[in-house]
């Protein structure tokens, strides 16, 4: 089991840790993690606000393998592309679509990381 921590403020944070074609991964983040987008706390699930609408189709991930992420829900993907996106969420499991790295980041529109604040901690292993 590894634990992994991904910062906010950070377009892809690159974790060292290798997934594997076919094999299926567990993915759990202990409750009460928070972080910040500009004033907006939020956990791993993400958050929605209705002014916030206009903005829902520029974000970086707009539809995962396993559903429609909101802001700063916490993505899982293979390699630094958003075309194996998951959402990790407060946890998952995940089969991996092929060999490379977990990369993850705080879904947000692409020119907005710079007000991100704070980290999530998750543990990931494999479930053979």
């Amino acid at each position: 089991m590894a634990m992994i921590r991904v910062d906010a403020a950070t377009r892809w944070n690159h974790t060292g840790y290798l997934l594997r074609k076919g094999v299926k991964y567990r993915f759990l983040v202990p409750p009460g993690q928070t972080w910040r987008d500009w004033y907006v706390t939020s956990g791993p699930e993400g958050y929605s606000r209705w002014y916030l609408a206009p903005l829902s189709p520029l974000l970086r991930v707009t539809t995962a393998a396993n559903g429609r992420p909101k802001f700063f829900t916490l993505i899982g993907t293979l390699g630094s592309s958003v075309e194996d996106a998951f959402i990790i969420g407060s946890g998952t499991t995940h089969t991996a679509t092929g060999d490379g790295e977990l990369v993850c980041f705080a879904n947000d529109v692409p020119w907005a990381y710079s007000n991100n604040q704070g980290e999530m901690l998750f543990t990931v292993d494999s479930r053979r």
